[in-house]
């Protein structure tokens, strides 16, 4: 792309975060295709809900990795310079890859021989034989702990050389692996065909990003076991690994008390929290993630130098993640229906996991909003803010849901999800700005609410592509309302002079030169 070295902040942001906001889209597009090919095999019954509660411990160790090492290792990486063509850097990448391996296979030894106990706990509502399948299911899902750990990491030595593509891909890779194994071996294996799926996928994770290495003339012959700068590991990543203990904490209680609900709560709260996800993966982590060797960079200098960067991450959130929540709202039903409405996937439970989807919006929102927030955290290497935040977000979550669960039922969980994520932005903003200035002080700026006007227009055209298009079925209704939606909102954006829109039109015009 000619004239690439000219782009500024706002534009060098939309072509990084282009690249892994695709690989997202991609992403969560096959992992839709992953979910509808699980709902149409197993519905909202209780071999779906067997299925998610299994996955819940090796999901725990996974994404703990896949949070905690870009978050900790990234800064690391990227503090080692290139001068010698890459050589140390990569020395350090692979003696965190010797160290965070034996780490996870140790962990996952662990959560395996102790499985008899955790997993009762984990699924009171489960008959003994369910818990048995439960337990053997999730210690196939173990090898994904492992190589996808491992795979993460890699990600995050690619990301602090400023590439994108590959590591973009790991999500795509496991999906596709996912989708194979269970249409071709469901019929002989059941549900265990699901495990496969998941273990194999870690290892697909892991090979889609070999071309990086070769491309970036990063892989050397070179493997190191122990470098000095791996002892930066240790204090924060003990502080990140407890924190989100506690976060995770949260996810399973949620999961204990919908277990003990209607049949197949477990897997309707799970169905809708994988929708809402893609809107925070967008809108905040994709973000993030493009912009952290500069937060990671710009940290060290101070808040003068962090704060443009900081500023114009969170602006794209907001300018996103808003849109992208109002048109969901909006849209639940058709989508749900798009995604999930076939098989044994009946219509009922279609209504359901949309409600679901709609209570959960103002968690999805907010996350985006804590994701670029997080990255800042991880740069500045504040362990102690980062485990009370955890702990205070999680114990309101529990104590909601308790509370909740009386009155809303399931839908209940989906709210004090909301309540709690909106907690952590504002807790998260009290950390990260320097003394004086306040998140509400930050927000009251007019460009906030010029996004929120924006939004305001992209209701009614939704609702109108929504209306209009009704009697052609669940599909043209999610592309018309979300083509009006869309349309109007960037014309809004446009007229309220919003950066991110005339940034977005000057890059479209660099592609077309």
């Amino acid at each position: 792309m000619r004239g690439k070295v000219a782009l500024d902040g706002r534009e060098r942001l939309a072509w990084h975060g282009s690249i892994l906001i695709v690989g997202t889209l991609l992403g969560n597009l096959t992992g839709f295709l992953r979910e509808a090919g699980v709902a149409a095999f197993l519905g909202a019954t209780r071999a779906a809900d067997v299925y998610v509660v299994a996955f819940t411990v090796p999901e725990f160790l996974w994404s703990a990795m896949r949070n905690i090492l870009p978050g900790v290792a990234l800064p690391i990486l990227a503090s080692v310079s290139l001068a010698d063509g890459g050589l140390s850097r990569w020395r350090v990448a692979t003696a965190l890859l010797s160290v965070i391996g034996t780490m996870l296979a140790f962990l996952s030894a662990l959560a395996l021989l102790t499985g008899r106990w955790w997993m009762p706990w984990l699924a009171p509502g489960f008959s003994p034989s369910e818990q048995v399948l439960a337990l053997r299911l999730a210690r196939l899902m173990f090898i994904w702990v492992i190589i996808g750990g491992l795979a993460s990491l890699l990600a995050a030595y690619l990301n602090s050389l400023e590439h994108f593509f590959f590591p973009a891909l790991t999500t795509v890779a496991y999906n596709l692996t996912f989708l194979t194994l269970l249409f071709l071996l469901y019929q002989r294996l059941g549900i265990f065909a699901l495990a496969w799926g998941v273990a194999l996928g870690g290892v697909a994770q892991l090979l889609i990003q070999l071309p990086g290495l070769w491309q970036r003339r990063a892989w050397r012959r070179a493997w190191s076991f122990w470098q000095p700068e791996v002892r930066n590991l240790l204090p924060f990543g003990g502080y990140f690994l407890l924190g989100y203990t506690v976060h995770y904490l949260g996810i399973a209680v949620t999961r204990s008390l919908a277990s003990s609900l209607a049949v197949g709560a477990v897997a309707m709260l799970n169905y809708a929290t994988m929708l809402g996800g893609i809107i925070t993966m967008i809108s905040g982590f994709s973000l993030g993630t493009a912009a952290f060797p500069r937060i990671a960079e710009s940290a060290r200098s101070g808040w003068s130098h962090l704060a443009p960067v900081i500023t114009i991450v969170l602006h794209w959130s907001w300018f996103l993640g808003l849109p992208l929540s109002l048109g969901t709202f909006v849209l639940s039903r058709p989508l749900v229906q798009v995604v999930y409405g076939r098989g044994a996937f009946d219509q009922a439970s279609v209504t359901d996991t949309a409600r679901l989807l709609r209570f959960l919006l103002l968690a999805v929102l907010a996350d985006g909003l804590s994701q670029p927030m997080w990255f800042v955290v991880y740069s500045l290497r504040q362990g102690k803010p980062l485990l009370v935040i955890n702990a205070v977000v999680t114990t309101f979550r529990i104590a909601l849901a308790l509370l909740l669960i009386r009155w809303l039922s399931f839908y209940g969980l989906a709210l004090a999800v909301s309540l709690a994520f909106v907690g952590q932005v504002f807790l998260l903003g009290y950390v990260i700005l320097p003394e004086g200035r306040t998140l509400w002080s930050v927000l009251r700026h007019g460009y906030w609410w010029r996004v929120a006007l924006a939004g305001c227009v992209l209701l009614p055209f939704t609702w109108l592509g929504k209306a209009l298009s009704a009697p052609l079925g669940a599909l043209p209704v999610l592309v018309v309302g979300s083509l009006f939606g869309g349309i109007a909102y960037f014309a809004a954006g446009w007229l309220l002079a919003l950066p991110e829109a005339r940034a977005l039109t000057r890059l479209w015009g660099r592609f077309r030169s």
